[in-house]
């Protein structure tokens, strides 16, 4: 077998490898309890307090309030890529976009 064949099949492999992996899992090896502590709302994920303002069968639009005295005029309205849904700029409270933004003194609004 050529070399460049090889080195360009393994990731491939790998993944064959890894996706059989998961096939193969249990999924209730893992109980909800636990499942549910890995992930909390409001602390793991969604951390940036906010509420939902509009909803429709299509979306849900989320508008969170600027947490300082002075608030910027304009607000901030995000419309994240389909594929990675809102949540995605609001991990956590040491990585959120929005987390950032309200402290900032700016109003956030966004699709879900």
């Amino acid at each position: 077998m050529h070399a460049n064949t090889k080195a360009f099949g393994g990731p491939l492999l790998r993944g064959l490898g890894n996706w059989i992996e998961d096939q193969s899992a249990n999924p209730a090896d893992v109980h909800a309890a636990e499942r549910e502590a890995h992930f909390k709302v409001g602390r793991d994920v969604a951390a940036t307090p906010g509420k939902v303002v509009f909803r429709n069968r299509l979306i849900e639009l989320i508008r969170y309030d600027a947490q300082t005295r002075a608030v910027h005029p304009e607000p901030v309205f995000i419309v994240p890529s389909w594929i990675n849904k809102y949540y995605i700029l609001d991990l956590s409270p040491h990585n959120s976009m929005v987390g950032y933004l309200v402290r900032e003194g700016h109003t956030v609004y966004m699709l879900s």
